[in-house]
């Protein structure tokens, strides 16, 4: 079973995982991914936005239009997990982590001015690298069905 992006937009974790639990045979795997909380990019992409908006006011100001406001996004509510909080609600909920993998390092904006794609294969390999892995966007992990 996979399911990616779906848990950290949720209002609880527990219903959702006790139904992956529930679908799944005894020691049947599924895969599920969800945002990590330590993640760097995340807070540079904060920070990004925070400059943007000052940048968006002093435009606005020097050229003397009013500022209009920005369309309003979706207000969805993404929660970010941390890997050993996370390993107990697993664990609580019969479900057994065997892998975990953080991947997602920012750099697939820029892949298309890199020749063949190179960053993203180079992303590939750094999730598996135990002292580069805690800076991925999300968190991976594969669960075991305990019987």
């Amino acid at each position: 079973m996979l399911c990616l992006g779906v848990v950290g937009y949720l209002e609880t974790d527990v219903r959702a995982l006790r139904e992956i639990r529930r679908v799944l045979k005894p020691g049947g795997q599924a895969v599920i991914g969800t945002p990590a909380l330590v993640s760097p990019f995340y807070y540079m992409d904060r920070v990004f936005e925070w400059l943007k908006g000052i940048l968006r006011s002093i435009k606005h100001r020097l050229s003397g239009r009013p500022l209009q406001p920005e369309k309003d996004s979706p207000n969805a509510p993404l929660r970010r997990y941390y890997r050993p909080r996370w390993s107990r609600l697993l664990r609580s909920l019969q479900l057994q982590p065997e892998e975990w993998v953080c991947h997602g390092w920012g750099w697939y904006s820029l892949d298309p001015y890199w020749p063949q794609g190179g960053l993203c294969r180079a992303s590939d390999r750094f999730a598996r690298v135990r002292a580069l892995n805690w800076v991925g966007v999300s968190l991976l992990v594969r669960v075991r069905a305990i019987k």
